[in-house]
């Protein structure tokens, strides 16, 4: 979801017509998803029915959510969402090999302080291409992009991520006057891009678009950045103060929801999922303390670097948790760190 009006406009129009729940698909999703999940908003659609709907197209097949999507009956919609549950959790099993080999290979570029990771996953999946550099764009704070094999003999296809201050597709046009051979195929715009590079023109392709990143972003120093809005009082962490950011809403890419940031002391923590990724948190600051969700904080089977006690700097977005009819107030933590 762009950051338009008119954008903004069709996805409020689009929730309405979901929420009547005519049609068998959001009916088996809201069953799915629990009776607290409803009314669906924009966030519904962009992490729990979006990965959903993504994930068999990614893998496979794109007509399996079409599918879903016109099932002609609950039973129908329930059975074409089981296969795009089990896609889900495949996709997201790839997706974590595929982030690990690849935070492996970028340890070179890394070391070299190259402007730009370029990794080749042998056995990697295309359809999660563009997730990977997403995740090593956030490790890393430098453009990424992640080829894998291609369906044509002898080519590589790729999916790039860029940061603030670079517009990629512009970075590839460079690439190609620099060295026309080793991209055929590109195409994309500021944020992200797809290539298509020959497996023996790897070499000068990416010394291409490593000169390529390098006249654009000028000798800046490259690290992990996040923007906020700043920090919150104590008494604006309430779902008052959720209420009026909705109101503005619906956010998606250029138009971002405010993220905040703060200090917060750790009350409670435990990791959660089914392969302990994520962190639960109980975070307090003054009189005030909110439950927390951390996504993706940890490797599986590895423990926090922190302790409850500590005290976290904190990047978060406001969050509503629906729980038995039952809302409060939830914080979704970016990072942290121990100060």
């Amino acid at each position: 979801m762009g950051g338009s009006p008119a954008n903004r406009a069709v996805v409020n129009h689009g929730l309405t017509l979901i929420n009547r729940m005519d049609a068998a698909c959001w009916r088996a999703m809201a069953t799915r998803l629990g009776a607290d999940s409803v009314p669906f908003n924009a966030e519904t659609l962009a992490f729990q029915m979006g990965p959903r709907i993504n994930a068999r197209s990614r893998l496979d097949d794109p007509y399996a959510a079409l599918h879903f999507m016109l099932a002609e009956n609950d039973g129908v919609a329930n059975r074409q969402l089981d296969v795009l549950d089990q896609d889900n959790q495949s996709r997201k099993a790839i997706e974590a090999d595929m982030a690990a080999e690849a935070r492996t290979l970028a340890a070179s570029a890394l070391s070299a302080d190259e402007p730009a990771v370029v990794v080749l996953l042998e056995d990697g999946h295309p359809g999660v291409q563009g997730i990977v550099a997403s995740r090593l764009v956030q490790a890393y704070g430098r453009p990424a992009l992640v080829l894998t094999q291609a369906a044509a003999p002898g080519m590589l296809t790729g999916s790039g991520r860029s940061i603030d201050g670079l517009h990629l597709r512009d970075a590839l046009q460079r690439t190609f006057e620099l060295a026309p051979q080793a991209l055929p195929r590109f195409g994309g715009h500021s944020g992200a891009a797809g290539v298509g590079v020959p497996r023996d023109q790897l070499g000068a392709f990416k010394a291409a678009f490593l000169q390529a990143v390098g006249e654009q972003l000028e000798g800046r120093t490259l690290y992990p950045r996040l923007w906020t809005d700043g920090e919150l009082s104590t008494a604006q962490l309430s779902l008052t103060t959720l209420q009026e950011i909705e109101m503005l809403g619906p956010y998606g890419r250029e138009f971002d929801p405010p993220l905040f940031e703060g200090r917060f002391i750790v009350e409670a923590l435990r990791p959660v999922g089914a392969d302990g990724a994520h962190l639960m948190l109980e975070l307090s600051t003054g009189p005030v303390t909110c439950k927390a969700i951390w996504f993706r904080a940890l490797t599986p089977g590895e423990l926090p670097g922190f302790n409850v006690g500590d005290t976290l700097h904190c990047a978060y977005k406001l969050n509503r948790n629906r729980w038995r009819g039952r809302e409060t107030l939830q914080l979704m933590v970016e990072h942290a760190s121990p100060i």
